[in-house]
């Protein structure tokens, strides 16, 4: 029995595959048929073969190219996702050896401005050294079935590292390779990864800017100082430590994000499903829209954070900035917030515990409850309350008089306290002390 995933795919690369001729496209698809069922007698994981698989667009076009052939211009996809052709300089493909060790001299008239790697099937390690060359090391068991290039053009450096294979078997191959490449800690250039399955793990790079493209693999940059940080990644988590930027901006389709001590001057994320932790995040401007998954965000400080989410959690603590929160569907959490935090949230419940810092808060719902911590020592405080379907209960030792339930509460204790707002339509209101 063919699973629905399966299923679908084979009928999905098969249409696109309509160009071919019927007996060839049907032995193509039978080809295809038949490794699914090696993978699976070889131990493989579903998940395991279409997450080396990549898109049926990819497969189609490569496929297309070998009968001269090429995807109808409305199946192309955007520029930045075709696979880039290598430019040929050297060929370093040793025929009997797994190994590849090779120097390329950076002492030239020109200074290098771009250093590029382009691998498939291959995990991927970049890191500095003291030195002035660039060095790779490339380890496969399998070093005969990839073509290994590098190049140098003007001001331009690129090493490819892709398989030699092409067609249906290239898909279903076991065959991966290991690449590490060191480049001169004082580059001060850009720097571009394009990886179209493996995981990549960067260190300690200085560049003006960096740029990681991956289709299918893990990322992961450490200890790092750039001016711009660009990551698109379509299946892989990301991971991003002790890192320093100007501007950084990240794109996933399936993954994981999680950043731990970032300090940029402008922070925009993007994620389509997939869990978010941000811890000890330094940005002045923070942009944060996920589709469907989860947001811890903890220890951070900066000037305006914006999030936006159609379907998961929120989560926040310890954050000395100005929060604008807009949630679909999902619960959300503030606690000790320093500047002004406005939540808008569509269904769902929404707590926020007050800090001595809040200068003010609106929370507003549509569907669901509201809860409003409040620290006992706090003396000064402008409360307003109200809901169309539910109930206000105030219980702050503050307004001994909002004690008693009703659909609607105001109250000022001082003249300089922080203004809270809330309001919900559907539900209960309640406001306690802490």
């Amino acid at each position: 029995m063919l699973s629905d995933r399966k299923q679908q795919f084979l009928i999905r690369l098969e249409q696109l595959l309509g160009a071919v001729q019927e007996s060839e496209r049907r032995e193509i698809m039978s080809d295809f048929e038949s490794h699914f069922q090696e993978a699976y007698e070889a131990g493989r994981s579903e998940e395991e073969i279409f997450r080396s698989l990549g898109s049926e667009q990819a497969i189609a076009r490569e496929i297309l190219a070998q009968y001269g052939l090429e995807l109808p211009s409305v199946q192309e996809p955007p520029a930045a996702e075709k696979e880039a052709e290598p430019h040929a300089a050297s060929d370093r493909s040793a025929l009997a050896h797994s190994t590849f060790t090779a120097p390329l001299g950076s002492r030239m008239d020109s200074p290098l401005r771009l250093i590029r790697l382009e691998t498939d099937v291959v995990d991927v390690h970049l890191d500095t050294h003291d030195g002035e060359d660039i060095f790779y090391h490339f380890d496969s068991f399998d070093a005969g079935q990839f073509d290994v290039r590098e190049a140098r053009e003007g001001d331009v450096y690129r090493l490819t590292v892709q398989l030699r294979r092409s067609g249906m078997k290239r898909f279903f191959s076991s065959v991966s390779g290991d690449l590490q490449v060191r480049i001169p800690a004082s580059f001060g250039g850009a720097v571009e990864l394009a990886c179209g399955s493996g995981d990549a793990e960067v260190r300690q790079i200085r560049a003006e800017r960096f740029e990681a493209d991956l289709k299918s693999g893990d990322l992961t940059i450490r200890d790092s100082t750039c001016g711009h940080i660009t990551a698109r990644m379509k299946s892989g988590d990301a991971e991003l430590h002790d890192c320093t930027c100007v501007k950084a901006d990240l794109h996933t389709l399936s993954g994981d994000v999680r950043i731990f001590n970032l300090q940029a001057d402008e922070f925009a994320l993007r994620a389509v499903s997939g869990d978010i932790e941000l811890d000890r995040l330094a940005a002045q401007a923070l942009r944060a829209e996920v589709l469907s998954g989860d947001m811890h965000i903890v220890e951070g400080q900066g000037a305006t954070w914006t999030f936006t989410a159609a379907s998961g959690d929120l989560e926040l603590a310890s954050i000395d900035a100005d929060v604008h929160i807009d949630v679909a569907s999902g619960s959300i959490s503030a606690r000790n917030v320093c500047g002004s935090l406005t939540v808008m949230a569509k269904s769902g419940e929404v707590e926020c515990e007050l800090a001595s810092g809040t200068r003010q808060a609106a929370l507003e719902n549509k569907s669901g409850n509201v809860r409003l911590l409040v620290p006992s020592e706090l003396q000064e405080l402008e409360l307003e309350a109200s809901t169309v379907l539910g109930s206000v209960s105030v219980r702050l030792p503050q307004f001994p008089d909002g004690q008693a339930q009703t659909s609607r509460f105001r109250g000022q204790l001082g003249e300089n306290g922080p203004k809270v707002q809330l309001a919900t339509k559907v539900g209960s209101i309640s406001v306690a002390s802490i």
